[in-house]
């Protein structure tokens, strides 16, 4: 993506947020979205973000093999942190 283009996804989303919040019956429409496919939404996104990082590794191990073994290093000393 272009930078216009991403700078057009930010407002964009920046505006659904405030609308989201602004107005009543968008806000108890979205939390009526059942948390499980809320929760595939959000893996569909984490896993592409995931396998994409995997597939840079060939590319600029340097880069990518540092991030995996600190998030494994996090994860033994604590978990809620261990995020990507």
């Amino acid at each position: 993506f272009s930078m216009s283009e991403a700078v057009a996804a930010f407002i964009v989303t920046g505006v659904l947020l405030i609308a989201t919040g602004l107005f009543r019956p968008l806000t108890k429409l979205i939390s009526r979205i059942p948390p499980s496919v809320a929760s595939g939404m959000l893996a569909g996104i984490v896993v592409t973000f995931a396998l994409n990082a995997v597939k840079t590794i060939p590319i600029d191990p340097w880069l990518i093999l540092p991030l995996i073994a600190a998030f494994f290093v996090i994860r033994l000393f604590n978990p809620a942190l261990s995020v990507l």
